[in-house]
């Protein structure tokens, strides 16, 4: 009683999904060559010594009614 067509009718939507699986794998770059790349939090230390020194000054001015 049952036909071909009514025991596999997801047969047309897994194939679409196996032909777009296949180029989106194409265009990705390998995992190691993604996790190789370095992260710098910050590259310049002239920015970094900046923002410690801006730091540094409003703790000492937040803080100098109780040292005076």
């Amino acid at each position: 009683m049952t036909s071909k067509h009514q025991t596999d009718q997801a047969e047309k939507i897994r194939k679409e999904v196996a032909k777009v699986d296949s180029h989106q794998h194409a265009s990705l770059p390998p995992r190691s060559m993604v996790h190789k790349k370095k992260h710098n939090t910050m590259k310049f230390p002239l920015i970094r010594l900046l923002l410690l020194l801006f730091f540094i000054i409003i703790i000492l001015v937040a803080t100098a009614p109780y040292w005076i």
